[in-house]
């Protein structure tokens, strides 16, 4: 940054267009603008709109380039001349570096200047919101076959049977609060506004990396979306394949190909 002349430079920042309704992007698009300022630019932030309607029937994101491609230079020239200064998003605490919870933590003004205690506002964080934590956070776990949400631990699958197992599991794997280090890391809140937990395991229930199947044995090829949860294969040189064909004394090589293509087959993973 510091190798740019930024003192009176016009500078338009554009996210995607669903900026409005990820807080971490405003974070993070805030922190820009005020960095930027803090060296002379002129910033402006552009909205992106949605883009077209997807089979879902929602509308789907665009970026930047999405959109000139689709409209043109005019269009994104008309967007520039809407542009608007950056707001002012505060930093949320350290809390949410790490842990996981259903809710964000918010400074509010103190208007009581004799009273040094810092006031908080609890606001629920939506569901969609609180996936991609729980996903970040752990690594990408759990996933699913089907509805079926499962884990693997020292290449053993495990299944998680209900949201308690889930929860549980979590509470393993996820980072330790910030604020709260000897704490359990999940904190769930609970009220009318607030996700609860059967709602987010019914989530990652629809949401989760989806495969087919979950494999102890390998396949060669490896089969399309078959999560396989077994060691690293070390390397042969065949030599007790065809011992143990040996011990068969096939009396023919024809009898000899049947037999290795039966043993192919508990492995192989052509259709």
């Amino acid at each position: 940054m510091a190798a740019i002349s930024w003192k009176g430079r016009l500078v338009y920042i554009a996210y995607d267009s669903d900026r409005t309704v990820k807080p971490e992007v405003r974070q993070a698009e805030s922190a820009l603008a005020q960095v930027l300022q803090q060296l002379g630019a002129v910033v402006k932030v552009v909205q992106l709109p949605m883009g077209p309607m997807g089979p879902d029937g929602q509308a789907s994101k665009q970026g930047l380039d999405d959109f000139l491609v689709q409209n043109g230079a005019e269009a994104l020239q008309a967007l520039l001349g809407e542009a608007v200064d950056p707001e002012q998003v505060k930093k949320q605490p350290a809390e949410e570096t790490g842990g996981l919870c259903n809710y964000f933590i918010e400074e509010v003004p103190n208007d009581d200047p004799e009273d040094g205690e810092e006031k908080v506002k609890i606001i629920a964080k939506p569901l969609k919101l609180i996936l991609s934590d729980c996903l970040a956070k752990s690594h990408g776990w759990p996933k699913r076959v089907g509805s079926q949400l499962f884990v693997v631990r020292n290449y053993q699958p495990g299944y998680l049977e209900n949201n308690h197992a889930l929860m549980a599991y979590l509470g393993c794997v996820v980072p330790r609060r910030s604020l709260c280090p000897k704490a359990h890391p999940i904190d769930w809140k609970s009220g009318s506004d607030f996700v609860t937990v059967p709602q987010f395991y019914a989530a990652l229930q629809q949401q989760a990396q989806d495969y087919q199947a979950v494999e102890c044995f390998p396949h060669e090829p490896q089969l399309e979306r078959h999560y396989y949860a077994h060691p690293p294969l070390e390397d042969g040189d065949g030599k007790a394949l065809f011992g143990l064909l040996r011990r068969f004394a096939p009396a023919t090589a024809e009898d000899g190909d049947l037999i290795l293509a039966f043993f192919l087959s508990l492995v192989t993973g052509v259709p």
